[in-house]
């Protein structure tokens, strides 16, 4: 999957298309893996090519989010401060990541 750079200081309240990498608000390097894991790379080496796009190592590791599950009531609470959207996403969970970013391109274990 060929990422996509967002403009740094990227307001991660926006969309943030799967693929993307950008500079968050501390200057500190942000990724949204293929399958859409938000993360940081702030502990791994992140080169920055003349084009604007980097190569990161070592390999980028996002570990499983289980799915969670919620009582109605505790459930009607937690849409009523984060929506229903979020809460969903909470159930669900989220799957790993394993792969690389070279010159902006991912490729995956």
């Amino acid at each position: 999957m060929i990422g996509q750079r967002l403009p740094d200081f990227h307001d991660e309240t926006e969309a943030i298309p799967n693929g993307a990498y950008w500079r968050d608000t501390v200057s500190t390097w942000a990724i949204r893996t293929p399958n859409g894991r938000i993360g940081s790379i702030a502990k791994h080496t992140v080169d920055e090519h003349a084009d604007g796009t980097i190569t990161v190592s070592p390999s980028i590791l996002v570990y499983e989010t289980p799915g969670r599950t919620y009582g109605p009531d505790e459930r009607e609470k937690l849409i009523s401060n984060y929506g229903q959207a979020q809460v969903e996403e909470w159930e669900r969970g989220k799957p790993a990541y394993h792969g690389y970013l070279e010159a902006g391109v991912w490729r995956s274990c």
